[in-house]
């Protein structure tokens, strides 16, 4: 039994705080408490710092029966402090080892107590209780170690894994086949997740480089710009600065790269795009400061393109400039602006454009210099950097604003004004697309390195999953389902903040010890064994006049026996058993996994014996569950319900049918 020790001194404290009331006690403790809406009662509130002693303090003088003094120091028996109490429960604090001081845990459903405090009554009572709580905890570890075995297969087998995840790839190569002890190897395996997850950005970057992986010339090339780009925006550069990078020295626009991209509506999707930025940089500094900020207000460019004196300069200084800014359709930036030079007024579209531009631009600059203003100040950025990079990439996706507005409308001038009589040639479906994945592959890798140095490791793992369903052909990231339901996995285990939420996370996403697969990988062996699943059948009463009496002799329920069971090992085909059983918990198994800490009524040994014998298919492939046929008799017991108590048949039956349950050896005596 769980008890805290505390110096005897402390008790002259009791008198003082004798003086408060249970209202009192009650106001300080809930400091420290909280309801819980499943039990119905108060239990420790794990999200707070506890102060051990002041709890102690209190709850010693509602339980004086359960304060012992043993050589200069009291202990109080929280087992048996309000034991019983519908109201108030010290569970947390009796099924764990706290020290003097409380280390805060998972807030959960309560703990079972597997001394006997649940079940309270004779011994079989607490046998047939206890073996159900026991197959309860091993059907999730059985299915625990089969999720763990998957992990280290498939990361053994794709080598996207092994690049994105070595620590963790290097720690399951070493474990191997004792990956079903992983409970053994979990903290290992926790720090080997951390130390992937910290330096995940730098692992994408050598993916992403990697031909092996990126095998097409232009996401190697969207890449190599955007990884770059990304790590600009993370150190907070100027957005002119990043603008500049990607219309001058990016590899998009390194001609001699082009190309080596096979498909031809590619290259010319990557042409445009790269000309489409550099458009965009003309537009921007158009209207801007040397610094690439001070932008012209939108009312001023509304007002400026009415005054067509004004116009023609502009456009006239924007033609200067666009030398060389030439589309994949053979379309020139120059061209598009020469079929303007005989109007009297400027494009509705085209002053739209610039207005929207400059309003975009406006808002990027004031989030830039509000990031900037705020760093010195060591305060955490989230905000400030969210908004700074979600502004840069609305302003970047003006690239498709002006194709769309200005260059592929074809304009003739009738009457001094611009009239748009058709589309020209130009392969926009192909650009947009172009963009469209430009842009949400840098969008991921932003959030990625940002979310990591956060430390928000679910969120990053999500953005490496979306960065590689753009970058990977369906061929190449088949395991996409897979992949993501592992790195899920890393992810929380890495953010968890002590062993019972790493426990919860395990029994999140394998819920689905592996000693299952002991007997697939033995030749045979012979062990105590338990299942935990479901039996459907045929039931014929041992009462000639009550079988005759039964329409319905179909069955179904849980099963959840105890017997000896004799294995022969197919390895990767699995495994087949015979199992001879003696007892069958199927009703407290069912009752226990839905509830964990209520009594049930005292059992007698009729109510659960059920002899019987199944011949046991394990599936393969180390999978613990198993298929079977065979014959039981029994159990009488048939349900617990928490209102009306036990559901038992008063006789006999033979059961004949089939099961399906998880594999859980006990222990095996014998082994070859």
């Amino acid at each position: 039994m769980k008890t805290i020790l505390i110096p005897s001194f402390f008790f002259c404290f009791l008198n003082l705080a004798a003086a408060q009331n249970a209202w009192q006690d009650a106001v300080e403790l809930n400091k420290y408490f909280e309801f819980d809406p499943l039990l119905f009662r108060a239990e420790v509130d794990n999200s707070t710092e506890v102060d051990e002693q002041a709890i102690m303090a209190i709850v010693a003088k509602y339980c004086p029966d359960a304060v012992t003094s043993i050589g200069g120091q009291s202990k109080v028996n929280l087992t048996e402090c309000f034991k019983g109490n519908p109201f108030i429960s010290l569970n947390q604090y009796a099924q764990q080892d706290f020290g003097s001081t409380f280390v805060p845990g998972m807030k959960g459903e309560g703990v079972p107590n597997l001394g006997g405090g649940l079940s309270g009554g004779n011994f079989i009572t607490n046998l047939a209780d206890g073996l159900a709580i026991f197959l309860v905890k091993r059907t999730k570890e059985e299915l625990n170690a089969a999720f763990f075995d998957g992990l280290r297969k498939a990361m053994d087998k794709q080598p996207a894994y092994r690049a994105l995840f070595p620590a963790t790839f290097d720690l399951l190569y070493v474990i191997g086949s004792e990956i079903y002890n992983y409970n053994a190897y979990i903290e290992t395996l926790r720090e080997g997740f951390l130390k992937d997850l910290k330096v995940l950005p730098m692992n994408v970057r050598e993916f992403s480089l990697n031909t092996e992986f990126i095998k097409k010339t232009e996401y190697r090339i969207v890449l190599e710009d955007l990884l770059a780009t990304s790590q600009m925006m993370i150190d907070a550069k100027a957005p002119a600065d990043i603008l500049d990078f990607l219309s001058t020295s990016a590899s998009l626009q390194d001609p001699l790269r082009w190309p080596d991209i096979q498909n031809e509506k590619t290259r010319h999707a990557m042409q445009d795009m790269a000309m489409s930025i550099r458009t965009l940089r003309l537009m921007a500094n158009s209207m801007t400061g040397p610094a690439g900020d001070g932008w012209v207000a939108s009312e001023d460019i509304s007002i400026g393109m009415r005054d067509i004196s004004h116009t023609y300069l502009y456009l006239g200084l924007l033609w200067q400039q666009g030398q060389g800014l030439r589309f994949s359709n053979g379309t020139e930036f120059r061209g598009v602006l020469g079929k303007m030079a005989t109007m009297t007024q400027a494009p509705v579209s085209l002053r739209n454009y610039l207005v929207s531009l400059a309003q975009t631009g406006k808002l990027l600059e004031n989030n830039f210099k509000n990031l900037l203003e705020k760093a010195p100040t060591g305060i955490v950025l989230n905000d400030e950097y969210q908004r700074f990079a979600g502004m840069l990439f609305d302003f970047l996706e003006n690239t498709r604003n002006f194709r769309q507005q200005v260059i592929l409308p074809d304009w003739k001038i009738e009457g001094g004004k611009p009239v748009e009589f058709g589309k020209i040639k130009f392969p926009a479906a192909e650009a947009d697309t172009m963009e469209r994945k430009v842009f949400t592959v840098l969008r991921q890798l932003f959030d990625l390195e940002f979310n990591v140095r956060q430390e928000r490791y679910t969120l990053a793992v999500t953005n490496l999953t979306r960065l590689l369903t753009e970058v990977l052909s369906e061929d190449d990231f088949k395991f996409k389902k897979q992949f993501l339901r592992h790195v899920n996995f890393i992810a929380n285990v890495a953010e968890a903040r002590n062993s019972q939420e790493v426990a919860a996370a395990i029994e999140l996403f394998a819920l689905p010890p592996g000693s299952s697969r002991m007997k697939k990988q033995s030749d045979w062996s012979v062990s105590l064994n338990t299942y935990g699943g479901i039996a459907a059948g045929w039931e014929n009463d041992l009462q000639q006049e009550v079988d005759d009496a039964l329409d319905d002799k179909n069955v179904v329920g849980t099963y959840a026996p105890l017997g000896i069971d004799f294995n022969i090992g197919l390895r990767d085909a699995g495994s087949i058993s015979f199992f001879t059983q003696v007892i069958d918990v199927g009703a407290i198994f069912a009752y226990r996994f839905s509830n964990q800490t209520e009594r049930i009524p005292d059992l007698k040994f009729e109510n659960i014996i059920a002899p019987g014998f199944y011949t046991i298919y394990g599936f393969g492939n180390n999978i613990p569950v198993s298929v079977g046929v065979g014959a039981q008799l029994g159990p009488n017991l048939r349900k617990i319900d928490p209102a009306l108590g036990l559901d038992i048949e008063t006789t006999k039956a033979w059961r004949l049918g089939f099961i399906l349950a998880v594999d859980i050896p006990v222990t095996h005596f014998y082994t070859k």
